[in-house]
């Protein structure tokens, strides 16, 4: 139980996400787990516990690829104009507009920064588990919003 929540300070100070490791922290430090802590990250941990975040990290935005409305990153539908947007293959995040491109071979859209960025060290479509070849990745332009619409 102690390593699992070492393991959950330390990734969660690794993503960023302060008020979740001060929660763990908290629990390390009690006086009935203190003594199980791992004296490589003792320290570390108890720091992270005096030290209290409260404020919970805010999810950046990028735009709806039909109305341009800003929506949260992993938010797969829009408030606005109450169109559900296509995830990013590559990221799980909704596709971008500007970014958007598509698998040759299952056809399902990705943003193509992220997409190329995953081909990089994995070389197979995490949806169809093809091979992919990074050279015949283009973005879809003006028609992408048509193949989006498409999807649903």
């Amino acid at each position: 139980m102690i390593n699992i929540m070492t393991s959950a300070v330390i990734e969660a100070i690794r993503a960023n996400n302060k008020p979740l490791a001060y929660k763990w922290a908290l629990e390390l430090v009690r006086p009935e787990n203190r003594s199980q802590i791992s004296e490589k990250y003792k320290a570390k941990i108890e720091n992270i516990a005096r030290k209290p975040e409260r404020k919970e990290p805010e999810e950046s935005k990028t735009d709806c690829p039909f109305c341009k409305e800003m929506v949260p990153e992993y938010q797969l539908n829009c408030k606005r104009c109450l169109n559900q947007i296509p995830f990013c293959i590559a990221s799980g995040k909704h596709v971008i507009a500007s970014e958007i491109c598509f698998c040759p071979e299952c056809k399902f859209p990705a943003n193509i920064s992220y997409f190329k960025k995953l081909l990089s060290s994995e070389k197979t479509c995490p949806l169809c588990n093809k091979e992919i070849d990074v050279d015949l990745l283009k973005e879809a332009g003006d028609g992408a919003l048509a193949q989006l619409k498409n999807l649903r």
